[in-house]
């Protein structure tokens, strides 16, 4: 059922389990017309009345396109099947026999109309209407009396109004309390998504406004880094200032990743959001040394060592995706830094498999430092899922270094993978399958 757009959320649920009871009231009003029908082989127009009240609560539901007031349509409903119970009464009043009584076939309604309207109602019309039906009750059992029907009839039909009275006095004792608490959970519910949409849209403004003003100041660090660079200078200057542009560009990267990101979260493209993986060729032995030498002032300030393993048994180009690889590496061996206290850190990469036409690169980040306890192993690949021991709490990060590396590692098609024991050091590896960039340049050529 299509509901006004502009009605809240909770009103829109309760408007449903409204129409969905009006369907199942209507339903047995049916049923119990059609057998009555049947069985008695005469047009009981009493049960009538019943099957239109309950065909009235699905009328509402349609109107409600047009008023869009659900309280405004249960006082009507409420009202109208009074009015039909009384029509029903008065049937039932006028075809009375000396054997029956006046029996109100549409009380056993009563109950059902009642829970529909506590429903969507207010506590007010819910008592209004019960109190309505108890006076159609009492009322009509004072017209039995008054036209003088038997003893035993008239103490079956008084035994009937305390019955039917108890039944919706007690209906009306559980569904108000429960109707108001799910009214209250529901407009709760609301109000947590609507905070949480708010947090989120936020979240994404931050996104993008930050994405898009760091790129300035990167740019301007890149442009004079590059100015620079075509200066003479020393080969310890120059050195540093490879650092700082390597920096600068990887950063920018990153940078340009997130608002990529946050624009297709902004357009709505559920696609935006997954890593794109771009191969371009590159060389992996420059790559990694150019990691080496980002973190060699950082570990000589502690005294630590950072060096490169395997560099002269790697292909000299490779396609792969080298920024999401760099950042990969940066983010390793930056923690394999910050946990080692003594000893070093290597970097390095092996051919796993060179009799394939592509090449199969295990990379590796080696340090000597505290190592992971094992009950943290198990979630070190989570975000935020730090070590909680004393020995790695030492040191400040947010712990989401290694599950963006575990992310872009399974992005580009490798798992990554992790060797530890306490004081002794850490070691985590993964393997790529990387295409040969000549061999490639060569069979596209022919």
């Amino acid at each position: 059922m299509n509901l006004p757009e502009d009605l809240p959320s909770e009103d829109q649920i309760r408007v449903r389990l409204f129409c969905i009871a009006s369907l199942c009231f209507t339903v047995a009003a049916s049923i119990n017309f059609i057998g009555l029908t049947w069985a008695l082989g005469l047009f009981a127009p009493q049960h009538m009345v019943s099957f239109f009240i309950a065909c009235s609560g699905v009328m509402f539901m349609l109107l409600l396109k047009r008023f869009k007031d659900p309280i405004a349509l249960t006082w009507v409903f409420a009202i109208m099947s009074t009015m039909g119970g009384w029509l029903s009464a008065y049937i039932d009043y006028s075809a009375a026999t000396e054997t029956t009584g006046i029996g109100l076939a549409y009380s056993p309604y009563m109950v059902a109309i009642l829970v529909i309207v506590c429903l969507l109602g207010t506590r007010r019309a819910a008592i209004f209407y019960a109190g309505l039906c108890i006076a159609t009750l009492i009322g009509f059992y004072l017209a039995t009396v008054a036209l003088g029907f038997a003893p035993a009839i008239l103490e079956q039909n008084r035994m009937s109004v305390v019955i039917r009275s108890s039944a919706i006095l007690l209906t009306l004792g559980i569904m108000v309390p429960v109707s108001q608490m799910i009214y209250s959970t529901l407009q709760n519910l609301e109000c947590a998504v609507e905070r949480a949409n708010r947090a989120e849209n936020a979240r994404k403004q931050l996104l993008a406004t930050m994405s898009h003003e760091v790129r300035t100041p990167l740019n301007g660090i890149i442009s004079v880094s590059d100015l620079l660079d075509k200066r003479q200078h020393d080969e310890t200057t120059r050195s540093y200032l490879d650092i700082i542009g390597i920096s600068a560009s990887n950063l920018l990267t990153i940078v340009n990743e997130s608002l990529g990101r946050a624009r297709s979260e902004h357009l709505g493209d559920e696609n935006g959001n997954a890593i794109q993986i771009n191969s371009q060729p590159f060389d992996p032995r420059d790559l990694i040394q150019q990691v080496c030498n980002l973190f060699t002032a950082n570990a000589s300030q502690k005294g630590l060592w950072v060096g490169t393993y395997g560099l002269d048994a790697l292909p000299v180009s490779l396609l792969g995706d080298a920024p999401h690889l760099r950042q990969v590496l940066n983010n390793l061996v930056g923690n394999a830094v910050k946990f080692t206290h003594q000893g070093g850190v290597r970097i390095g990469a092996r051919l796993v498999d060179a009799h394939r036409p592509d090449h199969v690169v295990q990379f590796f980040v080696q340090d000597t430092g505290v190592g992971i306890e094992d009950d943290a192993k198990a979630r070190v690949f989570e975000r935020f899922g730090q070590s909680a021991s004393g020995l790695t709490t030492k040191a400040d990060g947010t712990g989401l270094g290694l599950a963006i590396c575990n992310d872009l590692v399974t992005a580009m098609g490798g798992t990554l993978e992790m060797d530890s024991n306490v004081g002794v050091g850490t070691a985590f590896y993964f393997t790529l399958v990387l295409p040969d960039a000549g061999r490639q340049a060569t069979t596209f050529a022919a």
